[in-house]
């Protein structure tokens, strides 16, 4: 019979006696994994019975607060009772409140049925949050914002490392929450999905959506015991060549599916087209969604009207089969990395550039195309209402002091003068010069062309050289 036996199951089978049966005796890794049990049993119970008395408190605390806030709105609709506690009374001795009135006015403490079914209400309203069910372990993930191809990032559950990790570095980090719950496919791995978007215009805003993607899938199966695992928890084809089971003519192991390999299995899982019918919708609608909220922004620059732009959006599905926006990238890579990649990222150029230059590509991309997403109203840009204003006029010197303190003044000023011209007369020299040079240099080219062509004209094309030329001074 062929059945498998752990290494443990193993030395206590060889370290047994079955001839006497009676002197076997528990080994100690036995009873340590028993003590060790017993222990994680006690510590859970004596955690759940932290929390339920945390809930009680809560509990009693927000019905306390309720208790307080109505006795001030009976207050304020009944100005008889205001009046009264106006009305200064003699004080009173204070006396302490005997405990079993106090438990009289207590709400009784949730037990039982009664706690659960708090517990049951408070959990529902969480739901409601959208990414509750991505929530487990609390996981996180960071990319450095000035990073590509998955170099520097990292998956961590813990605040401390994430903390040290991001500070004191000389780019910043956009912190994600992880999806702990990805759609698996291909055995248990993880993928995303890349979908190439172009915008032609933002006023008014044009975008056109690729008619095909192509997925991305992880190397190895997907699993939260490691997080430096980075063939489990990433996906660029970058990183994936580096596995030893990598291999690009393997349809499994080139890390890269087609759109209608993926929409078959989806099919196959889900009983319907979920692909048509839940995801490409809900990545249309991200798409429009993320680009509006940023056109205005991008609307004010002065090119807008003649701007294009080529994006690569990266999506992830659930486990419910709802599409998470991952990242934008706006310098998509196109180089072909496999089979999957090499007819689709050719198509992609050419129909591109064919759009920005209105050339029909349609006969050689083989229904590989952009199709028309969105194109929003054109906003008009406003008049100028506000007006330049200047200010005419000159400067307003202080009034001159009277007295004997006018004479030093003057003094100064013919000072100032007398340098003002010196300055001017060494200007004048100095220009005087360099223009006697100048006329001196001329002369010598005049005479140097006589010489070098003898009758012909002195403004020949051949001598635009040597006029461009400073001569020598003179010896």
């Amino acid at each position: 019979v062929d059945f498998a036996v752990k290494r443990r199951e193993w030395d206590v089978l060889s370290a047994a006696d079955f001839d006497k049966p009676g002197v076997n005796a528990p080994s100690e890794d036995w009873l340590q994994d028993s003590l060790r049990r017993q222990q994680a049993k006690q510590d859970k119970k004596q955690l759940l019975e932290k929390y339920d008395r945390r809930l009680q408190q809560i509990a009693e605390h927000s019905k306390a607060k309720g208790r307080r806030k109505k006795g001030s709105l009976t207050n304020l609709k009944d100005p008889k009772a205001k009046a009264k506690e106006d009305v200064p009374i003699e004080k009173e001795p204070c006396v302490r409140k005997v405990k079993s009135e106090r438990t009289l006015e207590e709400p009784p403490e949730l037990t039982g049925l009664a706690l659960h079914d708090a517990v049951v209400n408070a959990m529902d309203c969480l739901k409601e949050h959208p990414q509750f069910n991505l929530n487990r372990r609390n996981i996180w993930i960071l990319k450095p914002s000035n990073s590509l191809r998955g170099h520097g990032i990292m998956v961590e559950n813990d605040l401390d490392r994430i903390l040290r990790h991001s500070r004191g570095k000389s780019c910043s980090y956009v912190c994600q929450k992880y999806i702990e719950n990805p759609l698996l496919i291909g055995g248990a791995r993880k993928h995303d999905i890349r979908q190439w978007v172009m915008v032609t215009a933002l006023n008014p805003l044009t975008i056109y959506f690729f008619s095909e993607c192509y997925v991305k899938v992880a190397a190895e199966d997907y699993s939260l015991d490691d997080f430096g695992d980075r063939f489990k928890h990433l996906t660029h084809t970058v990183i994936m060549k580096n596995h030893p089971n990598f291999n690009p003519d393997d349809e499994d192991w080139r890390c890269q599916w087609t759109q209608d390999r993926y929409r078959g299995l989806l099919s196959e899982k889900a009983g319907y087209d979920v692909w048509n019918d839940k995801i490409r919708p809900s990545m249309q609608k991200i798409v429009v969604d993320s680009l509006l909220s940023v056109a205005e922004v991008l609307s004010k620059s002065e090119n807008h009207s003649c701007s294009f732009q080529l994006f690569g959006y990266d999506f992830m599905v659930d486990d419910d089969y709802n599409v998470w926006l991952l990242e934008v990238n706006d310098i998509p890579m196109l180089k072909a990395s496999g089979p999957v990649t090499s007819r689709l990222c050719d198509p992609c150029l050419r129909e591109a550039l064919g759009m920005i230059f209105d050339a029909d590509t349609s006969p050689k991309n083989e229904g590989l195309r952009f199709e028309l997403l969105y194109r929003g109203p054109e906003i008009p840009k406003l008049p100028k209402t506000a007006f330049d204003f200047t200010v005419d006029g000159r400067k307003l010197l202080p009034k001159a002091i009277p007295g004997p303190v006018r004479a030093p003044s003057l003094r100064l000023s013919a000072r100032r003068d007398q340098e003002l011209q010196d300055l001017m007369d060494k200007r004048r020299l100095k220009e005087g010069k360099e223009q006697q040079e100048k006329e001196r240099q001329l002369r010598l080219r005049r005479s140097l062309a006589k010489k070098l062509l003898g009758g012909k004209s002195i403004s020949s094309p051949c001598l635009e050289n040597l006029k461009a030329q400073p001569l020598l001074p003179e010896t």
